[in-house]
């Protein structure tokens, strides 16, 4: 027994702060999925940096995954990671999303 699966990664999703709250990136992210099953995916895989893109994941059908705090990464050396004092305030932590199409 072998299945194919097709995976829809979507990348970004940038909605411009002055149009917030219409729903934009919700909108685009349903329009992706639609085209990625067109496409023949049949699960939808997403790593959510920000705030306002981690919402929008949680209020559709997806089951949240992995997450992940910036200032507990640490590089091969023990470093933090650099420059996390100018990281924007909604961008601390990222989280994965996924979901059967």
């Amino acid at each position: 027994y072998q299945r194919r699966v097709r995976v829809l990664a979507d990348t970004f999703v940038v909605v411009s702060p002055a149009a917030r709250g219409a729903r934009l990136g919700e909108r685009l992210v349903v329009a992706s999925e639609e085209r990625a099953r067109e496409l023949g995916a049949t699960h939808a895989v997403v790593m959510a940096t920000g705030f306002y893109s981690q919402r929008i994941f949680q209020k559709l059908p997806y089951t949240r995954g992995t997450e992940v705090r910036y200032d507990a990464v640490r590089l091969k050396n023990g470093d933090p990671l650099p420059n996390l004092d100018k990281i924007p305030p909604v961008h601390t932590h990222c989280k994965t999303f996924t979901r059967m199409l």
